[in-house]
Protein backbone atom coordinates (compact mmCIF):
# COMPACT_ATOMS: atom_id res chain seq x y z
CA UNK A 1 0.00 0.00 0.00
CA UNK A 2 0.79 3.57 -0.81
CA UNK A 3 2.91 6.47 1.69
CA UNK A 4 -0.33 8.62 1.13
CA UNK A 5 -2.59 6.08 1.79
CA UNK A 6 -0.58 5.12 5.57
CA UNK A 7 -0.55 8.94 6.40
CA UNK A 8 -4.24 9.16 5.47
CA UNK A 9 -5.34 6.61 8.13
CA UNK A 10 -2.98 7.95 10.27
CA UNK A 11 -4.90 11.65 10.54
CA UNK A 12 -8.26 9.88 10.64
CA UNK A 13 -6.76 7.83 13.51
CA UNK A 14 -5.70 10.13 15.57
CA UNK A 15 -8.42 12.78 15.15
CA UNK A 16 -10.69 9.75 16.15
CA UNK A 17 -8.51 9.24 19.13
CA UNK A 18 -8.51 12.98 20.04
CA UNK A 19 -12.56 13.04 19.76
CA UNK A 20 -13.22 10.12 21.99
CA UNK A 21 -10.96 11.35 24.94
CA UNK A 22 -12.86 15.06 24.43
CA UNK A 23 -15.64 13.32 24.67
CA UNK A 24 -15.07 10.90 27.36
CA UNK A 25 -17.66 12.04 29.81
CA UNK A 26 -20.11 13.02 27.22
CA UNK A 27 -22.95 10.78 25.88
CA UNK A 28 -23.99 11.89 22.53
CA UNK A 29 -26.94 10.70 22.99
CA UNK A 30 -28.15 12.63 26.26
CA UNK A 31 -26.67 16.40 24.45
CA UNK A 32 -27.37 18.21 21.15
CA UNK A 33 -24.65 20.89 22.22
CA UNK A 34 -21.80 19.96 19.85
CA UNK A 35 -17.98 19.91 20.39
CA UNK A 36 -16.21 22.48 18.30
CA UNK A 37 -12.41 22.53 17.18
CA UNK A 38 -10.26 23.45 14.71
CA UNK A 39 -7.34 21.41 13.12
CA UNK A 40 -4.47 22.75 10.91
CA UNK A 41 -3.06 20.23 8.45
CA UNK A 42 -0.16 20.42 6.25
CA UNK A 43 -1.03 16.96 4.76
CA UNK A 44 -4.17 15.19 3.33
CA UNK A 45 -7.34 16.33 1.09
CA UNK A 46 -7.29 20.09 0.90
CA UNK A 47 -10.93 19.85 0.51
CA UNK A 48 -14.15 21.26 2.75
CA UNK A 49 -16.88 19.16 3.64
CA UNK A 50 -14.61 15.07 2.80
CA UNK A 51 -16.22 11.84 4.11
CA UNK A 52 -13.85 11.49 6.71
CA UNK A 53 -14.82 14.67 7.95
CA UNK A 54 -18.11 14.16 8.03
CA UNK A 55 -18.16 10.57 9.39
CA UNK A 56 -16.16 12.25 12.59
CA UNK A 57 -18.34 14.89 12.71
CA UNK A 58 -21.74 12.38 12.88
CA UNK A 59 -20.33 9.98 14.97
CA UNK A 60 -18.95 11.81 17.46
CA UNK A 61 -21.29 14.93 17.78
CA UNK A 62 -18.84 17.49 16.71
CA UNK A 63 -17.98 20.61 14.34
CA UNK A 64 -14.58 20.58 12.73
CA UNK A 65 -13.11 23.26 11.20
CA UNK A 66 -9.80 22.17 8.81
CA UNK A 67 -7.56 24.75 8.36
CA UNK A 68 -5.17 24.11 5.27
CA UNK A 69 -1.86 25.19 5.68
CA UNK A 70 -0.19 26.60 2.22
CA UNK A 71 2.86 24.57 0.50
CA UNK A 72 6.12 24.52 2.34
CA UNK A 73 7.46 27.66 1.34
CA UNK A 74 5.12 29.92 3.01
CA UNK A 75 4.31 27.30 5.95
CA UNK A 76 6.45 29.38 8.47
CA UNK A 77 4.88 32.69 7.70
CA UNK A 78 0.97 30.84 8.07
CA UNK A 79 2.12 28.88 11.54
CA UNK A 80 3.03 32.39 12.78
CA UNK A 81 0.26 34.21 11.66
CA UNK A 82 -1.88 31.45 12.84
CA UNK A 83 0.03 31.59 16.52
CA UNK A 84 -0.10 34.76 16.88
CA UNK A 85 -4.05 35.67 16.34
CA UNK A 86 -6.10 34.28 19.26
CA UNK A 87 -9.15 34.43 17.41
CA UNK A 88 -7.67 32.64 14.84
CA UNK A 89 -5.34 30.07 16.57
CA UNK A 90 -6.12 25.98 16.11
CA UNK A 91 -6.78 23.50 18.77
CA UNK A 92 -4.81 20.86 17.18
CA UNK A 93 -1.66 21.57 14.58
CA UNK A 94 -0.48 18.96 12.52
CA UNK A 95 1.94 18.66 9.96
CA UNK A 96 5.28 16.43 9.36
CA UNK A 97 8.34 18.04 10.99
CA UNK A 98 6.84 19.84 13.68
CA UNK A 99 9.54 20.75 16.17
CA UNK A 100 7.99 24.52 17.65
CA UNK A 101 6.02 24.50 20.50
CA UNK A 102 3.63 26.82 20.99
Amino acid sequence: MSTKFWKKTMAVTLCAGMLSGMTAGLDAADTDEKISFSIAIMNGPKAEDTWSEAQIEEIFNCEVELIFLPGWEDLNTKVNLLMSDDDQRPDVIWWSGMTEEY
